[in-house]
């Protein structure tokens, strides 16, 4: 099993803070948070984990305040999608999604195969 928090927060942190929680109303934006969804074992050799695969949800959150558009949540997550395919993730799914909060939010799901040594990204063909 491989821990990539600090990775994702050291490739994303200079685009917008990345926490591990979703944000309450009071605190700065725009910010993106991290959930992992999936990290499971995907090739085991001479009984070690090689390979995990990875599916990681990383939502992009702005607030209203101050004229804060919905677009510029938008961009935010254009730009961590750039990064993340950049790294070798493939993004599965993205959305904008209306927040009981207010907030704008817009949520996408990247996955990649990861190599536990190398911390090379690798994607599962679908063909």
């Amino acid at each position: 099993m491989v821990d990539l928090n600090h990775d994702i927060d050291e490739l994303l942190n200079d685009i917008a803070p990345v926490q591990l929680q979703f944000p309450d109303t009071s605190q700065s934006f725009p910010l993106i948070t991290l959930f992992g969804v999936d990290n499971s074992s995907n090739l085991i050799l001479d009984g070690a984990e090689r390979l995990s695969s990875i599916v990681l949800q990383l939502d992009a959150w702005d607030t209203s305040k101050n004229g804060n558009t919905r677009q510029r949540c938008n961009e935010l997550a254009a730009d961590v999608s750039a990064r993340m395919i950049g790294r070798g993730w493939r993004r599965d799914q993205g959305r904008e999604m209306r927040d009981p909060s207010g907030l704008h939010r817009y949520m996408m799901q990247f996955s990649g195969v990861v190599d536990n040594v190398t911390g090379a990204i690798y994607q599962k063909s679908r063909f």
